[in-house]
């Protein structure tokens, strides 16, 4: 003689059923020398987060004549410059850049000497 749960009962089981399928292995213990290991590796990542932005865009312009000469005046600086010519729509841009910087402090003793010549300086790509 088998007894027959109700519809309504045999739906939750089948749910505690499935979610305990979903639920993730515990973690494995971790000891104080695998940690330190693992340290190095996770300021490696960093690293390569810092020079996910090489460059420095300093400012933009819709005459490609100034963009140049924007270019030419942070050249005489000591840092390298570029200009780069971007367009939306009917819009023409010329983006005056610097870099690549290799270090975060390369960048930001740049963005210093840029600030203090009256551009505004931030990361980009």
């Amino acid at each position: 003689m088998s007894t027959s749960l109700p519809v309504e009962d045999s739906a939750k089981t089948r749910a505690v059923e499935d979610a305990a399928k979903l639920e993730p292995a515990p973690a494995p213990a971790v000891d104080a020398s695998s940690t330190k290991a693992a340290q190095p590796a996770a300021s490696a990542s960093a690293a390569k987060s810092e020079l996910a932005e090489p460059y420095l865009d300093v400012t933009s312009y819709k005459d490609q004549l100034v963009a140049d000469e924007t270019v030419a005046n942070i050249s005489k600086m000591g840092m390298h410059a570029f200009s780069v010519q971007k367009s939306h729509l009917w819009m023409e841009t010329f983006h005056v850049e610097v870099g690549p910087f290799t270090s975060s402090t390369d960048m930001a003793e740049a963005q210093k000497q840029l600030s203090a010549k009256g551009f505004k300086p931030h990361p980009s790509k």
